[in-house]
Formats: structure tokens, sequence, C-alpha cells
């Protein structure tokens, strides 16, 4: 009987260092493991498309036919939190970020999940960010919450934790502004949902050596593997 994928979700402020992490992770496993990192491997005309109406039109046609049954679609969360975003982000540029983000999101995260093929899928963002994301437009706590109660889950997260100040300004130093605003205390509430629903959750600093945290986490994810 062939193996299911472990799929790791990480989460955490913007700027915790949660991209830097996932790049040492896949260095310590090496190119003969089969940990796979996907994000580190896209090149920039990947990013650039991935951002485009094209791959969110794409998307939205995966969701509304392979993955139509999934409760995430099939009960209405989807249109509930795309319509949350039209009403309360008022900055068309992230709206349409977000937007794409959360269905781009969903998509790979199903494809990943229906694989037959064994071996540990590392995500450095997914759906369970996009949740604050949502928050952070002002979309209801209501829409949130049916956003975390059927969103596919990830089989062990991973939470970078960081100060607030030091992220906002390795954000600010990465994007030119801090316009995402985020906080430690937006992620109280997904980290409830998430151990409600009983999957687990490694905590490290990204303040610390990456190296470190990535060993941390290598050594913790042994316990989930098959």
């Amino acid at each position: 009987m062939p193996s299911k994928p472990l799929l790791v979700e990480f989460i955490g402020l913007p700027g915790a260092g949660k991209s830097t992490i996932c790049r040492a992770l896949a260095e310590q496993a090496g190119s003969g493991s089969d940990v796979h990192v996907p994000s580190i491997q896209r090149s920039l005309l990947d990013r650039m498309l991935r951002r485009s109406r094209m791959d969110y039109i794409a998307s939205m046609g995966h969701l509304k036919t392979t993955f139509r049954r999934h409760p995430y679609v099939a009960n209405g969360t989807l249109r509930m939190y795309l319509d949350g975003l039209r009403q309360t982000e008022r900055d068309r540029r992230i709206q349409r970020m977000r937007r794409n983000a959360l269905v781009r999101d969903l998509v790979r995260h199903l494809t990943l999940q229906s694989r037959s093929a064994g071996g540990v899928y590392v995500m450095d963002e997914g759906v369970a960010q996009r949740g604050v994301s949502a928050l952070l437009s002002g979309v209801s706590g209501r829409v949130i919450m049916h956003h975390y109660a059927n969103m596919p889950l990830a089989d062990v997260y991973v939470y970078v934790e960081a100060d607030d100040q030091i992220a906002a300004e390795r954000l600010e130093q990465r994007d030119g502004k801090d316009w995402k605003r985020a906080a430690a205390k937006h992620y109280c509430e997904l980290i409830d949902h998430i151990q409600q629903r009983g999957r687990p959750i490694i905590r490290v600093s990204g303040e610390r050596d990456p190296g470190e945290s990535a060993l941390i986490i290598h050594r913790e994810l042994q316990k989930y593997r098959a």
C-alpha cells in the first residue's frame, strides 16, 4: 500500500523568518532526500505567473471541478472568504494578492494531499496563514471562523515565533514598508483551531540561527513520518 505524503505548513508573522528557515531545512535535507520545499525552487517567471489573473482563473477552475466536493468549496466557505475580501479590503492590489494567494494555496494543498506517493512536502505559507491575512483586511470574525473550521489541514504545523517589532523591521527592509501590520496576537485563534482539530504544532524561534531552527524541525518531523 503506497504511503501518503506528510504535509508540513509554516505559520507566523511576515518577516518572522519562515522562508529563511525553509531554505535551511532544504539544505540540511540534501538533494537525495524525500523532503521537498517547492517554494525555494520557483523561478522569477514562475513567481510572476502565480500573481497573474490567468493563474487565478485556472486555480478557481480546479477548485470548482476537481475539488468541488471538498467542504471548503462545497459549503460556501470559499465564496464567503472572497466576498469578505471584496467588501472590506479597500486596497485593490492587496485584495487581488490575498485572493490569488488563497485559491492558489488551496489548489496546491489539495493537490499534494491527493498524492499517493510518500515524502515530506513543506509549505512556507499556506491556507492557515490566509486566515490571518483576511483578519488584517477586516473580514468578519464569522467568515474567519468558517475558514479555520473548514480549511484543509496539514499533517504538522511549524509556528515561527518572533517579536512583533523585529518582524516588522525585517519586513520593511524586504518590502519597503510594513503594510501588513500583523502581530503575534493575531495567531492565537489560528493556533487554537489547529490544536482543536488535532494537529501538532512545532514551535521554533525566528530570531535564532535558521540552521538551528531547521535542525529542530527536521528532528521533530521524524516523529510524524510513517
